[in-house]
């Protein structure tokens, strides 16, 4: 079976699925061996890392067992600014240019310095996967932008990944619902 290639077919054929789940995007030094234990939805080696789509729960439990380390969410610009102008003369900056180095806890999961690996990547936001059910060949062409474009213009970001079988798209946590009803509306004809 190879999957449909029609795009009028795939779309009213979407039939998204909301995963009760939250992810987290990690990158890590290594190969996908090394993290087997976290059992990742997905993996892809790149250039700069290995990256992985884990349960938020299972990257919880890593980052406790000190497995994963999360840095420090940087700060704006406009703060570290105001920070310099409202430093105490003699006062010595932090690493980052700062009076104080702080960290800010992120939505997902807490920020937290790891000895064994303190320059782990991670995305420090919370996604929720919708699956398209549709049986899609890899060799469709219009079904990724079609997606993408509509989730775009309801200002939700679209992170995408192909399997054999499936499309799943990767949305903020906070704008599943919506992103979830959007694409039923594309499937239904309903979205522009």
């Amino acid at each position: 079976m190879s999957g449909e290639t029609e795009l009028t077919a795939l779309l009213q054929g979407m039939s998204p699925v909301l995963s009760p789940r939250d992810y987290v995007f990690v990158s890590l030094p290594g190969q996908y061996g090394d993290y087997s234990s976290l059992s990742p939805l997905a993996s892809f080696q790149e250039s700069e890392g290995l990256t992985l789509i884990l349960e938020a729960e299972t990257a919880r439990n890593a980052w406790a067992a000190g497995l994963l380390s999360l840095p420090a969410v940087p700060e704006p610009p406009e703060g570290q600014a105001r920070r310099a102008a409202a430093q105490q003369p003699g006062e010595v900056p932090g690493p980052d240019g700062s009076a104080a180095s702080e960290q800010r806890e992120p939505a997902g999961l807490p920020a937290r310095e790891n000895p064994v690996n303190p320059a782990t990547p991670v995305n420090h936001e919370l996604f929720r996967a919708i699956t398209l059910e549709v049986h899609s060949s890899l060799n469709a062409v219009g079904l990724t932008a079609a997606v993408s474009g509509a989730l775009a213009r309801r200002g939700i970001s679209a992170n995408v990944v192909a399997a054999f079988y499936h499309d799943h798209i990767f949305v903020p946590a906070g704008q599943a619902q919506e992103a979830l009803e959007t694409l039923g509306a594309l499937s239904r004809g309903d979205e522009p």
